[in-house]
Parts: structure tokens; C-alpha cells; sequence
């Protein structure tokens, strides 16, 4: 790399790490032992750090600082971009550069539980963005098609989509669990094992090693070094926790790849009385569909335990459990159940879970109330829009429409109750005429949305191979398969917020 570079432009950088990303991507796809020795020029090139700051900039969270109190709107309008990114260059370049502490913020979980995040300062969210550009990569080529989460071009319907075809070929058993507090007890040393497969180039090692020990500040103001994990909320840490769980997909694939050595061993191993089991995992959380007896599952569950005991890691055992697909269980958001037909085999159906349409109701619930009619209709009706309208389209593959027509009522009266309030002493005849009842409330032009216009159509299994930002796809999508539904970034956080 040329040490005395300028700063390319947007453009240019886009074009030159996508280039640096595919290379890396093919390399990797290649030789599944290759290690890489020199990404360091890489994470330092001006259009690596460019890049990795315009995405963190577009981000919301940028907006918030961390403990050295900068935020976007300072380094913009105050600092200068490119006097920032060429002081993280520089201390990059000669060593000087250290992580600071992450600031950890409590948000309340449902069930009263609290989930713990750290936030970085604008600093280091830029090298940690940065090192996720440039090692993701060669990361993405050795995860298995079983993981669905935390990667590009995969989202929650694609888990749901393979659920539903191994329900369909009576997969019977579903053993559900969930990686008990992964991002805190993941062993570091084991974790850096692991990355140490793929990444060779030991000022990399380091600095990641360095982001892992950096320590917290905790709201009550005390820096805490702490042995286990990494900080929950860091743009890095969602890719390390992919390395640390694909020990547990290496087992199952492994174990998957066996019982499919040859055309028709799956169906002579089942009539042999065998279990056939495949594992499907989106981030933390995990389903085992197994054909075969409840016992043959209940023992392919007890395998569980030490594999992921290899990273540190536990299945919460509240959260772990075993039931027929028949009787239904609830997997990110989804409701999944298998059905008779009248004169037809059984068919597995996805629905809307409770717990998603009680999250969408007690988001309405919470922008109609009393304390918000000092809002226009107009202002009302920006805020609610997005809102449903995300939760439509996440939601669209299920068999939802009785669901969509029961949220669409609701909210059309929770926004004739709120203006009722606003226009204290007004009659129905006065709002009818105000804001064109009882069809959908609009006002400035800004018409209310009703979900029960939102088409519900079939999610379509894309199989094994997926197209991810760095490989080429098919023509004919035989090879590998894109969708213009791909929306993984907006229904990442959708997800976050409808689950987590």
C-alpha cells in the first residue's frame, strides 16, 4: 500500500474494499486452510477507514457518544472528517492506538429482565468497522448454511423457510434452546483460537485481543475489567460471536454431511430406525428438528451441552425445551405449527406470534395515548406509518391476514379514541368531516396505513446457497440465489426490536 495515499472519494472507496472484500472472499472460498498474513495494510488503507466511517455515520447510534463524550454531529461540523480518520490512520500506523472502555447502558427486556450494551466511542466503532470490512469475508466463506443471523444477504424468514421444509418431510421433534448470555461469557482465549484459523497477521490479532480487554464503565461511573466475553452492542462483536457458535455448527453440519454421504442415506438411516436431526441456529438462538422417537431427540439435546461447554458457553435451561411440531412452538416471532388437511398430508404453517402482535399493539398503544395530543394527526401519522408498515412487510410471509385486518382495526380506533381526546367537545359528526371517517384519519395529505391491505404471499426457501455482497450471481439464480426483498440491515433491527 502506498503509505503517503490521499483520501479517495466516496465512490472510489466503495469500489476499491468491495474489490479488496471479493478477492479476500475467493481466496478464502478456495482454501479452506488458508491463513491470512497481511490484512494490516488493508484495515489502515484510507478507503477502508472511509468507508467503515460512513457506515457507522448512518448509523443512529452515532449520534450517541462514548465515554470521550464525540459524537457525529462534532467530528462533522467541529473536528473534520478527514483530520479524524487521518488521526486514527496515524495511530494506527505506529502502534499509539488503544481502545477505551466501553459505556454500558441498561435496556429493559421484556419480562422484566435487563439486557446490558456497550457503547464505543466514534473512535473505535471506526477500526471496529474497518476490521469487519476486511475480515467478514473470510469469515462468511466457512459458515454453514445452517446460521442465519448476524450475516449479509440472510435474514429470519430464510430460518423459518428451511423450519418449514424439514416439517414438511417429518421432521417430528423440536428441540429449541438458547445460548445463555453469550456476548458475556464467551471465552476469549478459545474465541481468538478460533479466529486464529483464518487470520494470521498478528498486528490484526492484537488489536482485536486489545477491543476484547478494553474494559467497561459502568453506569454507576466504575471501570471494570472483566475476564469472559465481549461487549454486546460493538460492531465487531456480532462476527465474533458467529466465529465462537460455529463450533456448534461444525458439529451438526459435520454430523449432517455424514448422514447425507450418498443419495438416499438420510431415508435408509430413518428406515434403519436411526435419528436424523439438522440444527438450525439464527444468532443465539437454536432449533434441532430431528425424525425419529422422543427419546432419539432428547438424546441428540444432551450433545448440546459440551459442545458449546468448548467456548464457555451454556444453553439456558429455561429456555430449553422439547415439543412435537403438531403442538406448535414459537421461534422468532414466527408461531410455527404443523396442521391436518382433509384429504391431504399435514402441512406445516407459519403465523404471527402473540408476543409479536402484543409488541406492535403496546407500540401504538404507547404513541396514542393522552400525553402525545399535542401532536397533529399528521405528525401522528409519521410516527405510526413506519412502524406498521415494517411490521407488515417482516411479518407478510405468514399466514397473517386475519392478523393484519384484527391491527388495522385496532389502530384505526386507538387514533379515533386519540382524537376524540384531543378535540375535547367535539361530535363524531365535526371529526368525520375534519379528517375523512371512518376511512383511514389523514391530514396535510398523510394518510393513516392499514395493515390489512398488505398482501401475504409465500416465502420461498432459497436453500444452501445465498448470495452474499462478494460473490457472483447466477443469471438464472441456479447457482446462487438474490432477492429484491433483501433488506438484512432494516430487518435486522426490525427483528431486534420485535424479539429481543
Amino acid at each position: 500500500m502506498n503509505t503517503g495515499a490521499s483520501w479517495p472519494t466516496p465512490e472510489e472507496a466503495e469500489a476499491r474494499v468491495l474489490h479488496h472484500q471479493r478477492k479476500l472472499h475467493k481466496w478464502a472460498s478456495t482454501d479452506e486452510t488458508k491463513r491470512f498474513r497481511d490484512l494490516w495494510n488493508l484495515v489502515c488503507d484510507p478507503a477502508t477507514l472511509l468507508v467503515a466511517w460512513r457506515r457507522v455515520r448512518d448509523n443512529k447510534g452515532s449520534r450517541t457518544a462514548g465515554i470521550d463524550g464525540v459524537t457525529r454531529h462534532h467530528v462533522e461540523h467541529r473536528y473534520g472528517v478527514e483530520r479524524f480518520l487521518g488521526d486514527i490512520r496515524s495511530s494506527l500506523r505506529d502502534g499509539t492506538f488503544r481502545p477505551l472502555p466501553v459505556k454500558e447502558r441498561g435496556i429493559p427486556k421484556r419480562g422484566g429482565k435487563v439486557r446490558y450494551l456497550g457503547i464505543s466511542p466514534l473512535r473505535d466503532r471506526v477500526v471496529q468497522m474497518a476490521l469487519k470490512l476486511v475480515t467478514e469475508p473470510i469469515f462468511e466463506s466457512d459458515f454453514y448454511a445452517s446460521s442465519y443471523g448476524w450475516r449479509p444477504g440472510r435474514r429470519t424468514q430464510d430460518a423459518i423457510a428451511e423450519i418449514v421444509v424439514l416439517g414438511n418431510n417429518t421432521y417430528d421433534w423440536v428441540a429449541e434452546f438458547d445460548v445463555e448470555a453469550c456476548f458475556d461469557r464467551v471465552d476469549r482465549r478459545a474465541l481468538m483460537s478460533e479466529v486464529e484459523r483464518r487470520v494470521g497477521d498478528q498486528k490484526v490479532l492484537a488489536l482485536i485481543r486489545a477491543f476484547l480487554k478494553a474494559g467497561v464503565m459502568t453506569e454507576a461511573g466504575r471501570l471494570e475489567r472483566r475476564l469472559t466475553g465481549t461487549p454486546q452492542g460493538g460492531i465487531l462483536s456480532p462476527l465474533l460471536m458467529n466465529v465462537a457458535l460455529d463450533v456448534l455448527d461444525r458439529e451438526f453440519e459435520h454430523r449432517w454431511d455424514e448422514m447425507s454421504r450418498y443419495r438416499g442415506r438420510r431415508h435408509y438411516l430413518a428406515s434403519k430406525g436411526f435419528p436424523i436431526y439438522r440444527l438450525i441456529r439464527y444468532a443465539d438462538d437454536c432449533v434441532v428438528l430431528v425424525k425419529g422417537t422422543r427419546a432419539q431427540a432428547e438424546a441428540v439435546m444432551a450433545e448440546v451441552p459440551p459442545i458449546l461447554g468448548r467456548m464457555g458457553l451454556a444453553n439456558s435451561a429455561a429456555k430449553t425445551r422439547l415439543i412435537h411440531i403438531d403442538e406448535g412452538f414459537t421461534f422468532l416471532g414466527f408461531r410455527v405449527q404443523r396442521r391436518p388437511r382433509p384429504g391431504r398430508r399435514p402441512c406445516v404453517y407459519t403465523f404471527v406470534s402473540d408476543e409479536a402482535l402484543a409488541s406492535i399493539k403496546g407500540k401504538v398503544k404507547a404513541l396514542t395515548r393522552r400525553n402525545t395530543t399535542s401532536l397533529t394527526l399528521a405528525q401522528l401519522i409519521r410516527r405510526l406509518n413506519p412502524i406498521l408498515r415494517g411490521w407488515a412487510a417482516h411479518f407478510r410471509f405468514a399466514a397473517a391476514k386475519r392478523t393484519f385486518s384484527y391491527l388495522g382495526h385496532y389502530v384505526w380506533w386507538r387514533v379515533a379514541r386519540w382524537l376524540r381526546k384531543k378535540h375535547k367537545g367535539r361530535n363524531w359528526k365535526w371529526l368525520r368531516r375534519r379528517y375523512r371517517l371512518p376511512g383511514s384519519p389523514q391530514e396535510e395529505g398523510r394518510v393513516l396505513f392499514n395493515p390489512a391491505g398488505t398482501r401475504v404471499i409465500r416465502y420461498r426457501f432459497r436453500g444452501s446457497k445465498i448470495a452474499t455482497p462478494w460473490n457472483d450471481v447466477d443469471a438464472q439464480g441456479a447457482r446462487l440465489r438474490r432477492t429484491a426483498l433483501d433488506e438484512p440491515a432494516f430487518l435486522g433491527r426490525l427483528q431486534e426490536s420485535l424479539v429481543g
